[in-house]
């Protein structure tokens, strides 16, 4: 029945001969709170362009002044919810036009043949507020000349989007670190800029900001960019856009719980570590009284106090929904890779009453869930170190002593990649198929059953693969001179470790070809296979991420730079110049300053230096905050415009 209001209000909207109207809705964005954030935004975002051509006329500058801070829009950084009374709100105002009209003549305004108003120049726009999805013949009459009458119908379309970094926009502040003009020659390994003086050793201005930094979400994301672009393209719709999607996030840490760790722990109460995780935490796997249930395990560490399921519920629950007020627990609880736990008892906020009706569900989940990013880091770091000149020596004791000492390296090594919780890419495959189509299953089912979302309402995003080998001869150099400032992670991670210390600056982050294929065939094209085939089993609409990423390796260049050798700031991987080095990408650029978060460039995935100057963040005494890695091996906002732009939009049909 809805879809057929939709319908019949596109029918309705047919203008009439004679004195013409034209009207738009005033804020066809109501996330974004009042009208002159989102005029900003539509006069900069030209109509009937896209998400990509909308990026291409911006910097981070620009960016900086035209994306609207989190208290100009409906989401509460405290609470973790929306004002939904704003979000739903039935009545918009419009602003009517009318064009044909004798010069500098009056003009009177009717609604449904009732006047609306005084008269006014007919020159001048004139606001009138109405309600939503409803049919209202607006007129006008200029004195002195020819009535002209139009229908008016404001249509709506409610987006939610879920999801992990993929869909929160990790990497991509809306306010991207301000860098100063300090030179960069001193920024080598080793140089200890994680531990250096205030706002990293003066070479930042300002800090990264986001919509919402607790979860790195921003509005340069793919779901958001898909929902925006929408609503600057038809004049005549709301689209009401709500997104849960924070980096870091599974299905069943995330989603149905709340998720433990989010990647900013210091910006909102609403992370801490709560007597009771919202959502049910899973359970001690024997239980401690006979024939009970076994017990909540007790959090131990930060966790946000809403799951996305409950923060929906809460949205589109007309009342205050009631605390736990239903369980499922579809399958018995399980661990995998390490102690990455799936199923068991979830419990979820139940509404009285019935919920807010959603048209268009949007998310991408699973890469978390089966070790992605960990499977990233099985490339990236090291498996071995290099053996000490002593090792080989035909002096016995020397050859002792260098075995020695390359064992105590390895043993270093070992636990820093434990540390970062490197996952084996065969590691990554079996619990994508062991987990990936229950997950899906019961995602699905949540959706239809908590949030009443049919499964064909439900686009679900196939994870990239970034890598597409062969890979340029010139990789390992760019990765690790793009790296160094996870190097210096590395440094600042070893700072109480003295034996690990002295070598750590020696760290390289860099994949070989041959990890890159294993990567590859191993894990991601599986990964890809198992989605989707349960997304196909579950009736979803498929978004293929990887056109997105068709030619943009996460060390590619531009055409310019690889041919020509004219390489723009944008484009180079490097903070300082080795002795001898050829390549033009690997050429140092000058300052952060001159460092453009936005700027063109060949690679669609940031390196621990992109990301590093994108999104730094420091504490009150001028110190850096470590969340800024949680950026590195992401998508660019390029990445995230061309898969909003990719996906087409729901349309009805009569």
């Amino acid at each position: 029945m809805r879809a057929l209001l939709l319908c019949a209000g596109v029918m309705a909207t047919l203008p009439a001969w004679g004195t013409e109207i034209t009207w738009s809705v005033e804020n066809g964005f109501p996330v974004i709170r009042g009208t002159e954030a989102f005029k900003k935004l539509k006069a900069a975002w030209a109509p009937g362009t896209s998400a990509e051509q909308f990026l291409g006329t911006q910097d981070a500058n620009l960016l900086r002044q035209l994306l609207p801070k989190t208290p100009e829009t409906l989401w509460n950084p405290a609470t973790g919810l929306y004002d939904k009374a704003a979000m739903f709100n039935r009545r918009h105002t419009i602003i009517a036009k009318a064009s044909g009209t004798p010069p500098g003549a009056d003009c009177v305004w009717f609604t449904d043949k009732k006047q609306y108003g005084k008269a006014s120049p007919c020159a001048d726009d004139f606001p009138i507020t109405l309600n939503e999805s409803v049919n209202i013949e607006l007129s006008v009459k200029p004195i002195g000349g020819d009535e002209g009458t139009t229908n008016v119908f404001i249509r709506t379309y409610t987006i939610l989007a879920f999801g992990d970094s993929f869909s929160s926009g990790e990497s991509n502040p809306d306010r991207p670190a301000v860098g100063s003009d300090t030179a960069l020659l001193k920024l080598v390994k080793g140089s200890g800029i994680l531990r250096a003086g205030g706002y990293a050793d003066g070479h930042f201005t300002q800090n990264a900001d986001w919509w919402d930094t607790t979860c790195h979400r921003s509005l340069l994301s793919w779901q958001s960019m898909y929902a925006l672009k929408m609503a600057i393209n038809d004049p005549h719709r709301v689209v009401r856009f709500a997104s849960f999607s924070c980096s870091g996030a599974e299905v069943y840490d995330g989603f149905f719980r709340a998720q433990i760790n989010p990647p900013a722990t210091d910006i909102s109460d609403r992370v801490r570590v709560w007597p009771y995780r919202d959502g049910s935490n899973y359970r001690e796997l024997i239980s401690r009284i006979p024939g009970e249930e076994p017990e909540q395990v007790k959090l131990k560490d930060p966790t946000l106090n809403k799951s996305q399921l409950n923060a929906a519920i809460h949205l589109l629950c007309p009342d205050t929904p009631k605390p736990r007020g239903g369980h499922f627990n579809i399958r018995a609880q399980d661990t995998e890779l390490g102690n990455r736990h799936y199923y068991g008892k979830v419990e979820f906020d139940k509404c009285q009453t019935r919920l807010q009706p959603v048209d268009e569900v949007l998310m991408s989940f699973g890469g978390n869930d089966v070790g992605f990013s960990g499977v990233v880091k099985y490339s990236l770091v090291p498996k071995e170190v290099y053996s000490s000149d002593w090792s080989d020596s035909s002096n016995w004791a020397k050859a002792a002593y260098g075995r020695y000492y390359d064992n105590g390296k390895q043993g270093w090594l070992n636990l820093l990649r434990t540390h970062l919780k490197v996952v084996s890419p065969k590691a990554g495959a079996n619990a994508a198929t062991h987990h990936l189509g229950n997950i899906y299953s019961d995602l699905a089912l949540s959706l239809e059953k908590n949030l009443g979302v049919p499964r064909e309402r439900v686009k679900a995003m196939l994870y990239p693969n970034p890598l597409q080998t062969p890979l340029p001869k010139t990789c390992d150099n760019r990765l690790d001179m793009g790296n160094v400032a996870l190097t210096e992670q590395v440094v600042a991670d070893s700072f109480y470790a003295p034996g690990f210390r002295d070598r750590a600056k020696f760290f390289k982050f860099y994949i070989t070809n041959a990890d890159a294929k294993i990567t590859e065939d191993q894990f991601i094209l599986p990964l890809r296979a198992i989605q989707e085939t349960e997304i196909k089993a579950n009736r979803w609409v498929k978004i293929d991420s990887q056109p997105a990423f068709k030619g943009r390796s996460l060390c590619a260049v531009s055409l310019e730079c690889e041919a020509d050798g004219v390489c723009s700031e944008n484009d180079r991987f490097a903070w300082t110049k080795k002795n001898g080095e050829k390549d033009a990408s690997l050429m140092a650029i000058d300052s952060f300053a001159k460092w453009n978060a936005y700027g063109i460039r060949g690679r669609s995935l940031r390196t621990g230096n992109d990301t590093f100057m994108s999104q730094a963040r420091f504490d009150k005494k001028g110190n850096i905050i470590e969340d800024w890695a949680n950026g590195s091996v992401h998508p660019d906002a390029k990445s995230h415009a061309l898969i909003a732009d990719s996906i087409p939009p729901w349309m009805c049909t009569i």
